[in-house]
C-alpha cells in the first residue's frame, strides 16, 4: 500500500476504522489523528481516524528501464527476470540487474 502511495505523490493514506479495529491500525503503524463522528442512520457510532505517514523513497540505483541504459536487456541480449512481491503480497516477473 505505501509503495502505491508513494507511487501517487501522497505522503499519508488515511483510514476511518471500525472501533474494534483499532489496535490492529495502531500494531501495522498507523497514527491516530481524531475521531468521525456518528453519522446516524447508516453509522451509529464515532469512528478513529488514522494515518500512514508516507516515507519517500529510499535512495537507490538509477532504473535501467527509465535512464535508457539497457531497458532491462542483459549483455546476451536476453531479458533478466527476477521474482518481486508487490504490496499486496502477489508475485510477478519483473525486471533486474543482469547476474554474472
Amino acid at each position: 500500500m505505501l509503495a502505491e502511495a508513494r507511487a501517487a505523490g501522497l505522503d499519508r493514506v488515511r483510514v476511518v476504522s471500525h472501533p474494534p479495529a483499532e489496535g490492529f491500525y495502531r500494531g501495522v503503524g498507523a497514527v491516530r489523528t481524531g475521531t468521525a463522528p456518528a453519522n446516524p442512520p447508516a453509522v451509529g457510532w464515532e469512528r478513529p481516524e488514522f494515518d500512514f505517514l508516507v516515507p519517500p523513497a529510499p535512495p537507490g540505483p538509477p532504473n535501467r528501464a527509465q535512464d535508457g541504459s539497457g531497458a532491462g536487456r542483459c549483455a546476451d541480449g536476453g531479458q533478466d527476470q527476477a521474482r518481486a512481491v508487490s504490496s499486496s503480497s502477489r508475485s510477478s516477473s519483473v525486471p533486474s540487474s543482469c547476474a554474472p
